[in-house]
């Protein structure tokens, strides 16, 4: 492990500047995880997880930086526009991060709480999102008209941790493979962030879908995996 005092220490050496806590300059972030440790400059003010307003606001709402995170891992860049959807979008922070970043691709949300969809409208309004549509529905059991018609889906399922619920997570990942293996058009790409990888990992053998890439992530305590899904090309409908 790497002390942190040791590498406050190694920039001062490296800079000649003395360390403030107040009326600094710079402000140098250190994050150390396990022998690594990562030293950046902290552009803004407040944290970026609180970049996102919430008129609506729920306890189990995502972080935005994790979100952003979500969207940059979908490659938005590259062709468009793009149909893209969030399946449980509760607040709406990762429709508000994607469509506000890449705001000329159709972003399409859906849950299946009735005060999450009013609340996700208006929490797009409030940040200046308007080009998005919110639908109430189970997600898990979209009509077949939504069947192939998503370039990109991009969702955070729910744990069922902190809502105190408990989730059968085998059945629940192998339909949520499933549906997303429907609604997806070859070629399409999920990013996807579950709460148990190996379970979830398990339910995709079985698809159309094949794993690309996984990244870890803290929460709060909470150490779920964003896991990037691509539907291979050729496959029918």
């Amino acid at each position: 492990m790497v002390p942190a005092g040791a590498a406050g220490g190694a920039i001062v050496k490296r800079t000649g500047n003395p360390v403030r806590l107040r009326n600094f300059d710079h402000h140098v972030r250190l994050d150390i995880v396990a022998n690594d440790c990562f030293a950046t400059l902290q552009l803004t003010d407040k944290p970026l997880t609180s970049r996102v307003l919430r008129p609506y606001d729920q306890r189990t709402a995502l972080k935005a930086n994790v979100a952003a995170a979500m969207v940059r891992l979908a490659e938005l860049k590259k062709s468009g526009p793009l149909k893209v959807g969030d399946l449980f979008c509760g607040s709406g922070t990762i429709l508000i991060e994607a469509a506000r970043t890449y705001p000329h691709h159709r972003w399409v949300g859906f849950d299946l709480n009735k005060q999450a969809v009013s609340g996700a409208q208006q929490n797009l309004q409030a940040n200046g999102v308007t080009a998005v549509e919110v639908f109430r529905g189970n997600s898990i059991c979209l009509a077949r008209e939504w069947d192939g018609l998503f370039d990109r889906i991009i969702t955070n399922p729910p744990f069922g941790l902190r809502l105190g619920k408990r989730i059968h997570y085998e059945s629940f990942y192998r339909e949520l493979v499933a549906t997303l293996d429907r609604l997806l058009r070859p070629g399409g790409m999920a990013v996807v962030l579950v709460m148990k990888f190996g379970v979830m990992r398990h339910a995709i053998l079985r698809s159309s879908l094949s794993l690309q890439s996984f990244h870890p992530v803290e929460m709060n305590g909470v150490r779920p995996t964003i896991m990037v899904l691509s539907r291979k090309e050729g496959d029918a409908d």
